[in-house]
Parts: structure tokens; C-alpha cells; sequence
């Protein structure tokens, strides 16, 4: 698809990854054409899917849609955009400036609700590879028991068994090179060129499962601060459960997580930042400011009730925090939606 990109075309291309999309489109001519630019949704061979975009959101643009399991692997080259899935919430953004690439493989072992929420006139480049579960089997990478590993793929099995697992790392100078010609296909690609396409996919998805690898086992040597013991990971995967279910009550400072986790400082600060690509404390503050802002717009709660719940004794101190996030103050969600 090139040029104005309509609702229904959007609709189509969702059907082709598993799930129903619902587009919501604001200020006028977005709600008909919600998307201009390039966007391509290419399957390789059956399980092995590629969705590319350069675009432009022509609205205030929020796609809801239920998507079927498989891993994700996303490089957000260019852009600022809001993305969920399931209660998982992810603000990603372009690299600043002598900033490196960030990629992130995300796992769905079960159908997960998403959203994808992007400001009028955001310009998006990005890459999205969705790999089935069969074809993950079928390469060794989940255990089917029907034959020893003759690898130790451990780690990665337990990431590619884990409903909502995900792993942010930095892309090497190769994968970010991977990336970008990912992102840029030639005016006309033939077969040796889809041939060339499907193989740098491939390159790029091996770097971040070898990542997976390296930092369960702390030789994650371009990324020191990102290592995951394994006797850690269950603890660690409980406290973001606990956090994206909103039962975790009481005082949340680092030490506080830590002493909660059984967990020290330290292997708390790696091991959810190699979990989350975000420090516990960070995270915990972002899904309580989301549980915040749906209270605002489904509950009719008023912005002291929000500040409350999102741990905020301060209603300035909130909204100066929930502005930051969401770019409008907590007033205006309420009073407009």
C-alpha cells in the first residue's frame, strides 16, 4: 500500500495476522485515510510474516485489534508511538541522536489484545516481524519432545513459553545495517531480492534470541546492565505480573521491590531492565499512571481520585507527571476524552 492508506485496507492487512482491527480516526480526512505513506505486509513462507511502514498518521489514530500467538520482533527506527499488548504497555520512540537502535522481541504464547495509539502528523518508520509458534517448533526452538536438544537452548525456551515475555537490547552494528535494509525494500524487489529479504529477517531474529541467550547467562557483553540470572527470572516475571494486574500495594520504592522480590537491589535493577527495557521503579510508575488515565476516561473519577490511585499524594506532582507521559494533562483527559 502507498499513498493514503484507508480503514478498510488497515482492516484487510489485520486479518492477515490473525485478529480483527478497530480503527479509531480523529480530525476529519484521518477518519477515512488514517495512514499516508508505505505500508507493506509481506508473508515470506507460511508462519513467517513481515509488516513494514513509513507513514504518517493523517488523525489522532487508536487501532484496537486481538492478535493471535507468535513471537514479535519490533525496530522502531523512526517515530513516537504508544503500543499495548494485552497489559503490557510500551512507549516506544526513535533513537535520539547518538543513541543506539533499540529492537524488542515480545512473546504471545495466547491471543493478546492490542493498541496502537499515535498523534496527527507522527511520522512512523518500522519494522514488525511475527513468527508463528509452528514455525518456531518446527525450527528446534520450542521442544516438541520428539527429539534431544543438542544445544543448550534453555533460556530461549523459556522466553518463547512465557505469555507476554519481552527483551529490549541495543541492535549491533550489523543489525542495525540488517534493520535498515529491511526497512528500505528497492523500487522493484524480484525473487533473489525476497530471497535476501527473508534471510536478513532471519539474521535479525538470531541476534535477538542469541541476546536472549547471553544475558540469562550474563555474558551480555555489549549490555553489562541487562543480565538475567535464571534463578531470578521467575521472581522477576511475578513482580510484572503483580504490576500489570495492579495488585501490588504499598510503599515501592527500589528497596521496597527488592525486599518484595527477595531479590537484591542490584539483581532487581539488571534483571528487570533486561525483562522490561525500563527499571522496576520506572515501570511500576508508568502502569499506575495508565490505570490513572482508563480511570479517568471509563470510571469519571476526578483528577485527586486519579492521583490517588497512581500513588500520588500530590495532585500537581500527578499531573505534572501524567503530562510528561501523555502530552495532555489529566483536567483535559477527563473534561474531553
Amino acid at each position: 500500500m502507498a499513498g493514503g492508506i484507508s480503514s478498510a485496507q488497515l482492516r484487510a492487512a489485520g486479518t492477515h495476522l490473525g485478529g480483527s482491527h478497530d480503527i479509531e480516526s480523529r480530525h476529519g480526512a484521518g477518519a477515512k485515510t488514517p495512514l499516508e505513506g508505505s505500508f507493506q505486509l509481506l508473508t515470506m513462507r507460511p508462519g513467517l510474516m513481515l509488516r513494514r511502514a513509513d507513514v504518517r498518521d493523517c488523525g489522532d489514530n487508536v487501532v484496537r485489534s486481538t492478535l493471535t500467538p507468535g513471537l514479535k520482533l519490533i525496530v522502531l527506527e523512526q517515530g513516537d508511538v504508544e503500543l499495548e499488548f494485552g497489559h503490557h504497555h510500551l512507549h516506544l520512540k526513535g533513537p535520539a541522536p547518538g543513541e543506539g537502535l533499540q529492537a524488542r522481541l515480545l512473546m504471545l504464547t495466547g491471543p493478546a489484545s492490542f493498541m496502537r495509539r499515535a498523534a496527527r502528523n507522527h511520522r512512523e518508520r518500522s519494522i514488525t516481524l511475527t513468527v508463528a509458534p509452528q514455525w518456531l517448533q518446527d525450527g528446534g526452538l520450542i521442544p516438541d519432545g520428539s527429539a534431544p536438544s543438542t544445544v543448550d537452548t534453555s533460556a530461549i525456551q523459556a522466553f518463547l513459553q512465557t505469555h507476554l515475555a519481552l527483551h529490549a537490547w541495543t541492535l549491533t552494528p550489523r543489525g542495525v545495517t540488517l534493520a535498515q535494509r529491511i526497512a528500505r525494500p528497492p523500487a522493484h524487489e524480484d525473487g533473489v531480492d525476497r530471497l535476501m529479504l527473508e534471510s536478513r529477517c532471519l539474521a535479525l531474529l538470531g541476534e535477538g534470541l542469541r541476546h536472549v541467550a547471553l544475558a540469562a547467562a550474563g555474558d551480555a557483553a555489549s549490555a553489562p546492565a541487562s543480565r538475567i540470572e535464571p534463578r531470578h527470572a521467575k521472581r522477576l516475571l511475578e513482580l510484572r505480573a503483580r504490576i500489570d494486574a495492579g495488585t501490588l500495594t504499598g510503599p515501592c520504592s527500589l528497596a521496597d521491590l527488592a525486599a518484595q522480590t527477595g531479590l537484591g537491589v542490584r539483581a532487581l535493577q539488571q534483571g528487570f531492565q533486561a525483562l522490561t527495557g525500563s527499571s522496576a521503579v520506572e515501570y511500576l510508575r508508568e502502569q499506575r499512571l495508565r490505570a490513572a488515565q482508563r480511570a479517568l476516561l471509563g470510571q469519571g473519577v476526578s483528577v485527586a481520585q486519579a492521583a490517588a490511585l497512581a500513588g500520588y499524594s500530590s495532585a500537581a506532582n500527578f499531573a505534572t507527571a501524567f503530562k510528561r507521559l501523555f502530552g495532555v494533562s489529566p483536567r483535559d483527559v477527563r473534561m474531553h476524552g
